[in-house]
């Protein structure tokens, strides 16, 4: 069984972080994952184009069948069109910290061990950021600022991330650009009083093993590069299986409500380009699957296996 700390960062922490990681260099990529998406009964159509929020540069250009997809659309969706680290950073000052009354502290909820420990990832970035002001947090928020951390120390930006690159390749086109969530939306899945016992899971499994807990994110750049989403509905039905309210909350819940968005975008006789993490469209509980289940059609556009224009720019 795999290890999943890192798997719920990939999933998670995507917008105002994102992150992707491989030990060896990305290798070029032989297959695309992008669905497009007609319903009988409505004008409207999708393509699912499924993404990865932080990478490096290499893994560029992109094959020309999103050249081609993005030249027919109308306009563009996101997880989060425009992220805001500062919207980000509100929510958790509000909700994401123990009063200094409180008798219990993040170190009683995770042990102190595992808190020490955790304490020296953010400490590498935010060398500041000392150990009474970390004790404060509540696990949601340790968790953020650990993901945070860890991305940082890897080296992967989101400037080269799937989204970024092609907002800036359309920016000339001043393409309407639409998002499915919030920040504060997203934040609130993990701040939820009942996700406490998952993420003090997570965060003990991140320190048990955070090294090989990496091969997951290997295994989303081999799907991203060879299109075998089936490897990362393999994941998904992991998480599904170790942390259950998590995965209901973080997978299931969002998909379907990223779902409803998307079939009512069906009813404009418009078509429009989703890019969203790819984890959200594998497997049972996906988007894919609970579009079908509204009656859509849903069919795999062929790779063409030339590059396109789209790149990423210089560091």
């Amino acid at each position: 069984m795999k290890r999943i700390a890192l798997y719920f960062i990939i999933l998670f922490v995507c917008g105002w972080y994102g992150v992707i990681h491989a030990q060896t260099a990305p290798q070029k990529q032989t297959a695309a994952l992008i669905w497009e998406v007609t319903h009988p009964a409505k004008p409207g159509k999708l393509y699912l184009a499924g993404t990865v929020h932080a990478c490096r540069p290499e893994m560029y250009p992109l094959d020309s069948v999103y050249d081609d997809t993005l030249a027919k659309s109308d306009y563009l969706v996101f997880e989060i069109a425009y992220p805001s680290p500062f919207a980000a950073m509100g929510f958790m000052m509000k909700q994401g910290f123990y009063p200094r009354e409180s008798q219990v502290f993040l170190p009683d909820m995770i042990g102190n061990e595992v808190f020490r420990d955790l304490c020296t990832v953010i400490q590498k970035t935010s060398p500041m950021m000392n150990q009474d002001r970390l004790k404060l947090m509540k696990p949601w928020t340790f968790f953020s600022l650990i993901s945070a951390a860890f991305v940082q120390q890897e080296g992967f930006q989101t400037i080269h991330g799937m989204e970024k690159v092609i907002q800036r390749f359309v920016a000339n086109r001043n393409m309407e650009m639409r998002s499915l969530e919030t920040v504060a939306s997203q934040l609130a899945v993990i701040a939820a009083p009942e996700q406490e016992a998952d993420i003090i899971f997570v965060l003990k499994d991140f320190y048990k093993d955070r090294k090989k807990a990496l091969e997951e994110l290997k295994t989303l750049l081999e799907v991203y590069r060879t299109g075998n989403d089936t490897l990362l509905a393999e994941l998904n039905r992991e998480c599904k299986e170790k942390t259950p309210r998590f995965y209901q909350a973080l997978i299931v819940a969002r998909n379907q409500a990223m779902t409803d968005k998307l079939f009512a975008m069906l009813a404009e006789k418009k078509t429009g380009m989703v890019l969203v993490g790819l984890a959200h469209f594998c497997g049972s509980d996906s988007i894919r699957a609970m579009l079908e289940k509204k009656g859509c059609r849903i069919q795999t556009l062929k790779y063409h296996g030339k590059p396109g224009k789209i790149t990423a720019i210089a560091k």
